[in-house]
């Protein structure tokens, strides 16, 4: 969830944060079209907005709802399963019919973060005969 941008900030209700050029805040209606943000990005941000006078600014998901204590549990028990079922090594990842490996790496963007992490890392040599 730490490094994850799935975040947006309610500047106040029905509006979310697009921009800041150092004076003015740019917001839209459309929380996909606001900027997204990792958690402590967003945080930043509220803080921010708060001392700007936007008393209203919250943290809210990619679809707009405020996040509650709940919903914050929630989004990082799905982080931590996600990360359970990436491969931990380029053994775990050859396991994987290459197939399976194609499709996820096209729909999972973190599988494919991961499978580049994995692919950068040197083979081992091969064991030699006698």
């Amino acid at each position: 969830m730490e490094d994850s941008k799935q975040f947006v900030v309610s500047v106040d209700r029905g509006r979310f944060l697009r921009s800041f050029d150092g004076s003015a805040v740019s917001s839209t209606e459309v929380p996909s079209d606001a900027l997204l943000l990792d958690y402590s990005a967003a945080l930043s941000w509220v803080q921010r907005l708060r001392a700007r006078h936007y008393p209203e600014a919250m943290i809210c998901d990619g679809l707009g709802r405020y996040m509650s204590y709940e919903r914050l549990q929630e989004v990082l028990r799905a982080s931590r399963a996600q990360a359970a079922s990436l491969p931990a090594s380029r053994e775990e990842l050859d396991k994987i019919p290459v197939a399976e490996q194609q499709r996820r790496y096209r729909t999972d963007a973190s599988f494919a973060t991961r499978m580049e992490e994995l692919e950068a890392q040197p083979r081992p040599a091969p064991g030699r005969r006698s």
